[in-house]
């Protein structure tokens, strides 16, 4: 019962101070989609703010993010972006999880993100984000995806296709089941998490530019293709995205992506899509030189099911498997590898209900789990593995309040706002239960309450 009062005092407290400080005004500015097209945001999400996309949502994007003709008289294609926090861990983090922050119940301004998304011209549109992270302390060129749509009928069948060039893989995807907008969307950057992540889960974002081809046939069958090339450590330095201690991309990497889906109008309301993505990676690691590079590769399958027959209660549940093969020969060679090579998995699956695209209960489960390499995954406090294991096991219940989002919100369509409340729970945490790093932690002190509110304007 005393945590309980304890937990409920932090959360009025942070509410009160996040909502303080939250920029509660208008401003012309993705309501920019929501100008461009006259349509209101929950008409294109499922939750009326966030990832999650109807069958309109995936066919704007598809077609690239040019639909309409909108009403704003600027119609610019502007927008900006805030997200704040409070972040609350089982145990605290000795001398805090990062620079300016105690060890325990931190408030954050996570970030802050300008963004050109819309219109360029008649089938071709951007989304692209530049954020300034303030627990980082650092602006970088965040989410790109520049994007060209068509469509053609070819001998009776129906082909929408086109291209996009973008930063990260899956980024241009319009399933959110793929990493870059997969479940959650909101995270706490203060708080531990499994350190062990397959190369096309966020391990190439930001440091690559890629080139894909996409065709989508009789709105059942979506083929794409392309491949992804390092930008140079210039051109990272100058969008803000250089690390000198991550993987290096070496030549091209390959990028696949295909899924079969039914249509929600065809089926009163129920959608279902199955999908396989994957790319080859070849890779310096740690930028370093001499010793060749490691070969990752990794095959995806995803599952997305939502019913939105009745737009007042939307179901939806999607699932992640991703496996991923390295050849650690440079690692290896290097001495951070034991073995020649691993095998990494990782599993998301997510369940929700949304009710009036206002209010949106959430359970997840996420597992990653893979060979045992003391070198890969070493001993060291909070981030380590004492048992030199990747496997760490979760479960997530997040309730998200969206207010606004929908036709005749306040100052639409210029102003959005989402509140989620989520807890993460941690059953495994690299390789063990208890005392997992090595320095006496154990799994359940990372669990985490997260207060976090994210605003559009």
């Amino acid at each position: 019962m005393m945590n309980l009062l304890r937990y409920a005092t932090r959360l009025a407290t942070a509410a009160t101070v996040l909502l303080a400080l939250a920029p509660w005004r208008p401003a012309a500015a993705v309501p920019s989609f929501a100008e461009q097209t006259g349509l209101a945001c929950n008409i294109c999400h499922t939750q009326g703010f966030g990832p999650n996309l109807t069958s309109y949502g995936r066919e704007f994007k598809l077609r690239g993010y040019v639909d309409g003709t909108g009403s704003h008289p600027l119609k610019a294609p502007l927008a900006a972006m805030a997200r704040g926090s409070f972040t609350h861990t089982d145990a605290g983090i000795t001398d805090g999880p990062a620079h300016g922050y105690g060890d325990q119940d931190n408030f954050a301004f996570d970030e802050a993100s300008l963004f050109l998304a819309g219109r360029l011209a008649p089938k071709l549109g951007i989304f692209t984000q530049v954020t300034y992270d303030d627990v980082e302390s650092l602006v970088a060129l965040d989410n790109t995806d520049i994007r060209y749509g068509d469509a053609a009928n070819i001998h009776g069948v129906e082909v929408e296709y086109g291209a996009s060039l973008n930063n990260a893989p899956t980024v241009q995807d319009p399933w959110n089941t793929t990493p870059v907008w997969g479940y959650p969307s909101a995270a706490s950057p203060l708080a531990p998490t499994p350190g062990a992540a397959a190369i096309v889960d966020g391990g190439l974002d930001g440091q690559v530019a890629g080139a894909t081809a996409f065709a989508f046939i009789n709105d059942m069958l979506y083929v794409e293709g392309g491949g992804y090339r390092r930008l140079s450590k210039h051109a990272q330095d100058a969008i803000g995205t250089f690390d000198p201690e991550e993987n290096e991309l070496r030549g091209t990497a390959p990028y696949w992506r295909v899924t079969l889906q039914n249509s929600d109008a065809g089926w009163q309301g129920h959608y279902l899509a199955l999908g396989t993505f994957g790319m080859q990676a070849d890779v310096r690691p740690g930028r370093a030189v001499g010793i060749g590079t490691d070969t990752l590769t990794d095959i995806g399958s995803d599952l997305t099911y939502q019913y939105v027959a009745n737009p007042k209660h939307i179901f939806e549940a999607k699932a992640t498997y991703i496996f991923e093969d390295a050849k650690l020969r440079a690692t290896g060679l290097s001495g951070g590898a034991s073995n020649g090579s691993d095998h990494l998995n990782t599993f998301r699956i997510n369940g929700s209900y949304t009710y009036d695209q206002t209010l949106t209960f959430t359970a997840a489960y996420a597992g990653i789990w893979g060979n045992t390499d003391p070198l890969r995954y070493v001993a060291s406090p909070i981030d380590g593995s004492r048992k030199g294991s990747p496997d760490s096991n979760s479960y997530t219940l997040d309730l998200a309040w969206v207010p606004f989002g929908k036709s005749g919100s306040y100052l639409a369509p210029w102003y959005n706002v989402r509140v989620d409340l989520m807890y993460t729970g941690y059953t495994k945490f690299n390789g063990a239960s208890s005392n997992y790093d090595g320095s006496g932690r154990d799994a359940s002190d990372n669990n985490t309450l997260l207060l976090n509110l994210w605003f559009f304007m």
